[in-house]
């Protein structure tokens, strides 16, 4: 009985001895969850002047005995292309953004602590880029949150309390005024069909409007991008971001008509749509801030234009060019604070309006109904 199930255990744990790996293509797609933390680990090597196939080998070996699927997929892909001697580029494809690698390949370049630094430089384009997206995230859902609870809460009480009212004391409709009937016409739509639909309309209206900002282009769209959220707050996000790896790889000495044709190529419709405008000033032989001013897009913005234009003549062109991407991160957070903070004021005065209407209303429906009640006796 006992080597039976000594076998049986022995056959059960050959079979699921490698349950915790997870297939390269679901791994790819998981990866963001650990991307932050390779990166980390990657630099601390680099600081200790442990090469990077050395690196990755190693961390391969860590993320086995660890059981760590996710991490073991990617590391056993990068390492396998290093070892057939393909360039890093070609190593992490398909794992971290291009934009990153490029980054990271021209630090690699020039040793161990520009390496260490170039991957500190795209944890903070990372984090810069995540943390006003997560502001902007955070500042809609509460007001969006709160109208549909209110919603909600005038629908019910609407609904409820004239429906016992009515069928209690057999009141006519045609009896109420004012706010009291508005209060009863509430109650009417909330069971009616639309009261559904129209939560679904707006859902659906609030997606497409996500879904289209980095894809509509046009005129028109430049009159929006300038003063009207959610496009201005979009042009904001994307143009800090945009900007940000600009100068960081303007920094790393890239061409910069080769930072604006493969920027181009990995960017959504819209953003392509202005960096293309620049490129083809730029390779006409005009200087970046002359390229951007001349699109008469004001992207990323006029004011950073200018200021691009005006240090575009000047020795260390680079250096400020990346302290200038750096401020303009750092303003378009504080912006995209602002704004998530007001949106969640606005939010909770639509609340005050709506509680103070229901108490109103209510009120009023009390008062006449108490009217008619004594009348009816």
């Amino acid at each position: 009985m006992a080597a039976v199930l000594s076998s049986i255990s022995d056959k059960f744990k050959s079979k699921f001895k490698n349950a915790w790996m997870v297939p390269e293509n679901v791994a790819r797609k998981l990866f963001f969850l650990e991307r932050k933390r390779l990166l980390r680990r990657l630099q601390v090597m680099a600081r200790a002047h442990l090469p990077l196939a050395e690196s990755i080998s190693e961390l391969k070996e860590r993320a086995h005995t660890s059981r760590k699927g996710i991490q073991y997929a990617a590391l056993s892909a990068i390492d396998m292309r290093l070892r057939r001697g393909r360039s890093m580029a070609d190593a992490f494809a398909g794992w971290i953004p291009e934009i990153e690698v490029m980054l990271m390949e021209a630090g690699h370049r020039r040793g161990y602590e520009a390496f260490a630094q170039a991957i500190e430089d795209v944890l903070a384009l990372q984090g810069a880029t995540t943390e006003m997206i997560g502001r902007i995230i955070s500042g809609l859902m509460e007001p969006v949150l709160l109208l549909l609870a209110n919603y909600g809460l005038v629908l019910w009480m609407a609904s409820s309390f004239t429906d016992k009212v009515f069928a209690m004391l057999r009141i006519r409709p045609d009896q109420l005024t004012g706010q009291a009937h508005e209060f009863y016409m509430v109650g009417v739509f909330a069971k009616s069909f639309w009261s559904w639909l129209l939560p679904l309309v707006f859902l659906t209206l609030m997606v497409a409007l996500f879904v289209s900002l980095p894809r509509a282009k046009g005129s028109w769209r430049n009159v929006l991008d300038r003063a009207v959220p959610p496009w201005s707050i979009y042009r904001a996000i994307v143009g800090a971001g945009w900007m940000l790896s600009f100068a960081k790889l303007a920094e790393a000495r890239y061409a910069y008509e080769e930072i604006l044709q493969r920027t181009a190529e990995l960017s959504a419709p819209w953003l392509r749509s202005r960096i293309l405008a620049i490129e083809y000033w730029v390779r006409r032989g005009q200087r970046l801030g002359e390229a951007m001013r001349r699109t008469g897009n004001d992207f990323p913005s006029r004011d950073l234009v200018d200021d691009v234009a005006t240090f575009n003549m000047r020795p260390g062109f680079e250096e400020a060019l990346d302290i200038l991407a750096k401020e303009w991160v750092k303003q378009t957070g504080q912006m995209v604070k602002g704004l998530a903070f007001a949106m969640t004021g606005v939010g909770w005065m639509i609340t005050g309006f709506v509680m103070i209407w229901i108490f109103i209303a209510f009120d009023a429906m009390q008062t006449q109904i108490m009217a008619i009640a004594r009348q009816m006796h």
